[in-house]
């Protein structure tokens, strides 16, 4: 009796625990059963030498709580055709569209004047769709809609991956493309290769931003060879120029050294031999008539010296 009323504490546990919305249908034991570890239902079942242990009550629990789901989803699929689910989407927002599809669902089945009512339908109908909805427990709900979020979101993730896998391709499919060129358009590009495999396979919204960036890319490769092309052109130009000026250079120099310029310089050489030649003549003959004048006065008073010595 102690053992029974042990668990009849704690499966009650369980049920506030899960109003609260301490866990859901899809909660495991070892994520929830930290929060109750202190707690005296915990500890009692606990004491207990037979019966159920706190995990497998909070398994039959949740096994209860699984067929519900299943009964719910039911319902829910139905009244979510029309109401997507992105990753962005938020649940009081996605709760509120599906209660106005529920309404719209039971608005539509609603039997005309002198008709039947329809057996799911049909305003004021305990089988109502708003009814069952209304009936439905909150975190049945909740975790539906959790379902569709994680879909939506892992699909936008296998979506990115793919695209950007689709975008490498394209991207590797222009590199290798021979006439392809920084004046190609658009429009020529895809009038050119448009059913190639990987150019299809990308959206334009995605190809064409990619394209004008490649295209840009080789304009500036263009722009770039033509820079240095130029920058080539006048550093030979230049070349040129100083070639040309040695050349002039060693062509001024070589014309010193002609046969007519050394003619020149012999014949001014030889005329400048005679002046030399003449010159020495005449200082020669000034030094013998220097020398013939000493002569004579030497003479002159040899014979005056002679001439007194006789008188004496």
């Amino acid at each position: 009796r102690v053992d029974r009323r042990a668990r009849d504490a704690f499966r009650a546990l369980l049920s506030r625990r899960y109003a609260e919305g301490g866990f859901n249908v899809k909660t495991r034991w070892h994520e929830f059963a930290p929060s109750v570890l202190r707690e005296p239902e915990y500890a009692a079942m606990e004491a207990t030498l037979a019966g159920s242990t706190p995990k497998e009550l909070f398994e039959y629990f949740v096994e209860d709580l699984e067929k519900e789901y299943e009964d719910a989803k039911v319902l829910l699929r139905d009244l979510c055709k029309n109401v997507p689910v992105v990753p962005s989407s938020v649940y009081q927002d996605w709760r509120a569209a599906v209660a106005a599809a529920a309404a719209d669902a039971d608005a539509a089945a609603a039997p005309e004047e002198g008709q039947a009512p329809a057996e799911n339908g049909g305003s004021g109908d305990a089988g109502s769709y708003v009814s069952r909805l209304e009936k439905l427990d909150a975190g049945m709900a909740e975790c539906f809609f959790d379902e569709l979020l994680g879909r939506a979101r892992a699909h936008e993730a296998d979506e990115a991956r793919r695209m950007e896998r689709a975008r490498a391709r394209f991207v590797s499919t222009l590199r290798h493309l021979r006439r392809l060129s920084a004046s190609t358009t658009w429009e020529q590009f895809l009038a050119d290769y448009g059913d190639e495999h990987d150019v299809k396979a990308l959206p334009a919204e995605e190809s064409q931003p990619l394209f004008e960036q490649h295209v840009a890319k080789l304009k500036k490769r263009a722009d770039r060879s033509k820079a240095r092309d130029s920058d080539s052109s006048d550093s030979d130009s230049r070349s040129r120029s100083r070639e040309r000026d040695r050349k002039r250079s060693r062509r001024d120099a070589g014309s010193d050294d002609s046969p007519g310029h050394r003619k020149h310089k012999k014949k001014g050489a030889k005329r400048h031999d005679r002046s030399d030649d003449e010159d020495d003549r005449k200082s020669r003959k000034k030094s013998k008539h220097k020398s013939k004048e000493k002569s004579r006065d030497r003479e002159r008073d040899r014979s005056l010296s002679e001439g007194e010595a006789v008188e004496d």
